[in-house]
């Protein structure tokens, strides 16, 4: 077996990355627009907006805003009128002048500060966060795929299809809330408009939504099994590949070459510590074994099952290169060096060790239908479009 691509499917997080909680309404009622767009908008129903990034020197964006109280009031009192059959309520007007010398409203300054993150500070690549309501207990989670100047007009029932400034979002699948941490859980239900998260805060969210991803010196996948067993042989074999290769990465990377005589002589080896795999398993039915370090063992363990699982019993030792299709090139530090790594892994492992991690591989590929992040890449045509990023 030689020449093998392999994706690995991670996403690098640049520093920039921002994540913001978006508040889908009273009553959570735009979630569903929401869902069915691929877009998110603030709760402000009449707004408009002059063209480009949105920033504090907007002349009028003030007004702009109280034109957008006024047309919600309008909607509202309007939807009464009907119901109740009395007279409608007369538009207001539409020009943010009119309303230069009225008085505020003392929710403005939080609609004014999230018109201004929303359409002036969150960038194409940050993350988006909406909770649903309390009976569901789900929290969207989407990307910005356009930067704050790219806007468009999304019409709802709700507001008598009163057009609304949004943008456009990738959703991820939702996460349970009951599995965040207590303090995730109260930020997300704050009901201000739109506001950033704390970047503390954002591994809870990145190990929720990303298969694998790589974040200041944290390096994460994650391992899925569809089967409604995890035994012990195979809860075994997998801390011997992962402890094994976490070991044969530090010889690697300190330029020893001893001879790994077999999987387990390398998994009980000490190691240094930011080696040692930190592991979180969800144990329902199907589940999965999250593996974070300070160090690429995760993404090297990706690549290398996803290769030896589908490897022939007697075949020999492949020539393997690693592309990434979740970041673009040149947001990529971290490719690069796996790519390097893993090759150099499976030259110090040997091929008996690498036999043993094929039929291991397998094991748990046949007996779990564990997989990772990482997929090979069938052909060249498929290569250069997986190359191509995110």
């Amino acid at each position: 077996m030689t020449d093998i691509v392999v994706d690995l499917r991670t996403r690098v997080i640049t520093s920039d990355l921002a994540i913001w909680r978006l508040f889908p309404g009273s009553g959570y009622r735009l979630l569903d627009k929401f869902q069915e767009t691929g877009t998110v908008f603030l709760d402000m129903p009449g707004l408009s907006l002059p063209a480009g990034i949105i920033n504090e020197q907007c002349s009028d964006l003030t007004e702009r805003i109280m034109v957008s109280h006024e047309v919600r009031k309008w909607l509202t009192a309007s939807r009464r009128a009907k119901r109740t059959q009395s007279k409608a309520p007369s538009p207001p007007s539409r020009e943010p002048a009119t309303y230069r010398d009225e008085r505020q409203p003392k929710s403005l300054s939080n609609h004014k500060g999230a018109v201004i993150a929303f359409f002036g500070r969150a960038k194409a690549g940050d993350l988006v966060v909406v909770p649903s309501n309390l009976a569901s207990r789900r929290v969207l989670v989407g990307e910005f795929l356009k930067g704050p100047d790219h806007r468009v007009d999304i019409s709802t029932d709700q507001y008598n299809e009163e057009p609304i400034p949004a943008r456009i979002v990738k959703w991820y699948p939702s996460i349970n809330e009951l599995e965040l941490p207590l303090r995730l859980s109260e930020v997300i239900r704050r009901p201000n408009p739109f506001v950033a998260f704390d970047r503390t805060l954002y591994r809870d969210i990145f190990d929720r939504t990303f298969d694998s991803y790589a974040f200041e010196d944290t390096y994460s996948a994650r391992f899925d099994t569809a089967s409604a067993h995890f035994r012990m042989h195979e809860n075994l074999s997998f801390g011997l590949l992962s402890e094994a290769i976490a070991f044969i990465l530090q010889q690697v990377e300190e330029n020893r070459t001893d001879e790994i005589s077999s999987l387990m002589s390398a998994a009980i080896a000490p190691r240094d510590a930011s080696y040692q795999p930190q592991v979180s398993v969800n144990i329902n039915s199907p589940g999965s074994i999250l593996l974070n370090t300070r160090q690429f063992v995760p993404f090297i363990l990706s690549a290398i099952l996803a290769v030896a699982a589908d490897a022939q019993p007697n075949s020999t030792q492949p020539t393997v290169r690693v592309i990434n299709s979740q970041t673009l090139p040149e947001h990529d530090q971290c490719t690069p060096e796996v790519d390097r790594r893993v090759r150099d892994v499976l030259e110090l492992m040997g091929l008996e060790t690498w036999k043993e991690a094929c039929r291991r591989s397998r094991q748990l590929r046949d007996g779990t239908r564990l997989e990772g992040p990482a997929r090979l890449v069938p052909d060249v045509e498929a290569r250069q479009e997986t190359n191509t990023g995110r």
